[in-house]
């Protein structure tokens, strides 16, 4: 995410793909006719990977619907349907001939509302009534979630606070069932982690909160902390700790010793580590 529309964000989002992903021998990057996408500095990376540019010609933008509609169709189902195929396709082959470009306009106005009719009917067929809640327009599984009792939510907004919810997070699981070795384990990763934040991300001046969220569901215990600080990213830290260091990290060396799967994710600028015990 960026605040300005610039070739910064895009420059280094495609650096971070050949990086993660490598490049094929024969790769077409296509795009719109955005200024970031046009710059000297974007079209300079292209060149440097060999990588062939591919734009819609000037004023075509409909140039880019099939395409569009097709990367739509891979990330869904249902609705990928409705909205690559019948919303925006065969309206388009319905519509251009007589209408030509506006045609194609006209079909992804048309492609929202046959969506949106598809969303309501089939939340009509799968709860047998109207919709009359997000949840039941969303069509959410009966038994998704965990109910109000399997789960504790610990609001962070200082380094005093990390104690006590490790014992908060102790005593639910222990009257929640589970025996007191993993009860330990939650509490001491949790203040590990937490304790890690606060010292770290919470000494630049600036306001910040964490959250810890505990959830039992099934045989499985999860834990979950999410803050608003800079980005870190513990796995990448894990790998780069030296092994024969035993002092350095002990707080990152305890939660990776217990945790059976841990899970990082950063997105709109909240750090989200979730582990499973």
């Amino acid at each position: 995410m960026s605040r300005t529309m610039d070739a910064e964000l895009t420059c280094r989002a495609l650096r971070n793909a050949i990086s993660r992903n490598g490049k094929p021998s024969e790769l077409v990057f296509h795009s719109d006719r955005g200024s970031q996408y046009s710059s000297r500095r974007y079209q300079s990376i292209l060149n440097e990977y060999h990588i062939t540019g591919s734009m819609s010609k000037p004023g075509c933008p409909h140039d880019n619907s099939c395409l569009e509609s097709f990367f739509a169709s891979m990330k869904k189902e249902f609705l990928s349907v409705m909205d690559g195929l019948l919303g925006t396709c065969l309206a388009s082959l319905a519509l251009a001939p007589l209408f030509g470009t506006i045609g194609v306009w006209i079909a992804h106005v048309l492609n929202g509302v046959f969506t949106t009719i598809a969303v309501v009917v089939y939340a009509i067929l799968l709860r047998k009534r109207f919709p009359r809640s997000t949840e039941d327009l969303i069509a959410i599984p009966d038994g998704f979630g965990v109910p109000d009792e399997r789960r504790l939510s610990i609001p962070i907004l200082n380094a005093q606070e990390v104690t006590n919810a490790s014992e908060r997070i102790m005593a639910f699981c222990n009257a929640r069932g589970i025996d007191r070795k993993h009860a330990y384990y939650a509490g001491l990763c949790m203040e590990e982690l937490a304790a890690n934040i606060t010292e770290h991300g919470f000494n630049d001046g600036k306001p910040h909160t964490a959250e810890i969220r505990v959830v039992q569901k099934d045989n499985r215990l999860l834990l979950r902390i999410k803050d608003d600080c800079r980005a870190f990213n513990p796995q990448e830290a894990m790998e780069m700790m030296d092994p024969k260091d035993i002092t350095h990290n002990i707080g990152l060396r305890i939660v990776q010793q217990y945790a059976k799967k841990m899970y990082y994710n950063s997105t709109f600028g909240l750090n989200v580590i979730t582990i499973e015990l």
